[in-house]
Order: C-alpha cells, then sequence, then structure tokens
C-alpha cells in the first residue's frame, strides 16, 4: 500500500475520477452496457427453452466483455 509521496502521487492522479458528474456518467454507461448482457443473456435463454437445451454460460468472458465495452464506451 502506497504512502507518503507515493500516496499523494497516486491520490492526486486517481482523484479527478471519483467526482460527482464523472462516477454518474460511469454509473449510466455501466447499467446500458449491463442492459444489453441481460438482454443478450435473455435471448439465449430463451433459445435454450424453445430446444429444450441446457443452457451454459460463461461467465468470465461474458463479464470481462462488459468491462471492456464499458471502457471503449468511456470517454
Amino acid at each position: 500500500m502506497p504512502s507518503g509521496d507515493v500516496w499523494k502521487a497516486h491520490r492526486q492522479w486517481i482523484q479527478p475520477g471519483l467526482g460527482p458528474s464523472h462516477l454518474r456518467h460511469t454509473f449510466a454507461v455501466t447499467n446500458s452496457v449491463a442492459k444489453i448482457l441481460v438482454y443478450g443473456i435473455d435471448a439465449k435463454l430463451d433459445e435454450s427453452k424453445e430446444n429444450g437445451n441446457l443452457l451454459v454460460l460463461d461467465m468470465f468472458s461474458l463479464l470481462s466483455s462488459l468491462t471492456v465495452d464499458v471502457l471503449y464506451v468511456f470517454p
């Protein structure tokens, strides 16, 4: 864990990203990307129910993609 001057430099670097307007924007972007993910999962679930198949999802891959999508959309 950084302390002293290192901690101060890290805090100054990250502090602007923790402001209220920045966090609101981050939440909005994350929410919209997550809704798309949920819609896709629901579609796969409906398809598996129609076919009588078991649905197996790679959640690590899906959530990794969600993370990248949020970072890509974020200015």
